[in-house]
Order: C-alpha cells, then sequence, then structure tokens
C-alpha cells in the first residue's frame, strides 16, 4: 500500500528542460500523425510537458539517467528514466496508475501527481504486478489498459531500495 508520498522540486534550468522536452514530443506527435492515448488534462502540449516534468522528477529522486528521449524516437521503446523506469503522471487528485497490455512487464511503473515546479511521487508498481484483472478497464472505448489505484502501489520510499535489489522476482 503507498504512502503519502514524496514531494520533489524541479529548479528553473529543470522546468526550462521540461518545458522542451514536453514540446518536442508533442511537435514530434503531430508530424507522425500519432494520436493521443490519454489526453489528461485535455491540453496535449500541456500533457506533454507535465509527463516530462514528472519523468524528471522521478530521475531526480532516484539518482537515474533521464535523456526525456522516451516516446522521441519510433519502433524504439526506452524506459523513461533510467533502464527500469516507466512513468505515468496525473494531474487527478484521485488518478490512477494506467499501465497498458503492450507496456513491458519487467519495468517499474511510477505514479506522479503535481505540477511544474513540484511533483508528487505516490507510488510504484512492477509492470507484471499491475496487469490483473481487477484493475482492467476501457473508461472511453479506447481499448483496455490497467488502472492501478495508488492505495494498491508500493510505497515510493521502497523505490530505490527496489533498483538496487533489482527487486525482479523472476
Amino acid at each position: 500500500m503507498a504512502d503519502a508520498g514524496i514531494w520533489i522540486d524541479i529548479d528553473p534550468v529543470e522546468v526550462m528542460n521540461a518545458i522542451v522536452i514536453g514540446m518536442t514530443r508533442q511537435l514530434l506527435s503531430i508530424e507522425q500523425k500519432r494520436r493521443d492515448k490519454v489526453v489528461a488534462p485535455p491540453d496535449p502540449w500541456r500533457n506533454n510537458v507535465e509527463s516530462s516534468g514528472a519523468e524528471l522528477a522521478v530521475a531526480k529522486y532516484t539518482g537515474q539517467y533521464w535523456t526525456g528521449a522516451a516516446g522521441t524516437r519510433p519502433g524504439i521503446r526506452s524506459a523513461d528514466v533510467g533502464s527500469s523506469l516507466e512513468v505515468r503522471y496525473t494531474p487527478y487528485n484521485q488518478g490512477q496508475l494506467i499501465v497498458r497490455p503492450g507496456d513491458p512487464d519487467d519495468r517499474f511503473f511510477v505514479l506522479v501527481g503535481g505540477t511544474l515546479p513540484r511533483y508528487l511521487l505516490r507510488g510504484f508498481i512492477w509492470g507484471w504486478t499491475a496487469k490483473q484483472e481487477r484493475y482492467k478497464k476501457d473508461p472511453r472505448g479506447n481499448g483496455i489498459a490497467y488502472f492501478v489505484p495508488s492505495q494498491d502501489l508500493r510505497p515510493v520510499t521502497e523505490l530505490q531500495g527496489a533498483l538496487i535489489l533489482d527487486d525482479v522476482p523472476f
């Protein structure tokens, strides 16, 4: 069960990096005619910027490298942060961590809330653990996904230890 989470502040230069990466991602999406899977908030430009800021906050907390390149290279599925962290951003206080059927089973998924320049790291879960029948939904008719409530996530305070131990059960 996740605890209240940890707040991470990103500095003005980091904010600028998140904005540049987020805008670049949205421009590439337009150029490649990609459809947004989920639009929340209902502004894909803002969603890309906030998601980039959330990734940067997770990188800052864990000490893992953040390239900002995830999602910018068609056909290449690199992790959002480091080699094993996927970040899911939500602007909603009761937002859930969303994992899709094609997402990697062997990566940690971290739920992050907040907004530039302050983010709340709420908890994490393995990809394979998130893919349970009880979390499966298709609320908007866009295809099924797994919606994990924050109370079912592991506390974010355990994330660094899990990364060190490579907490992989398979």
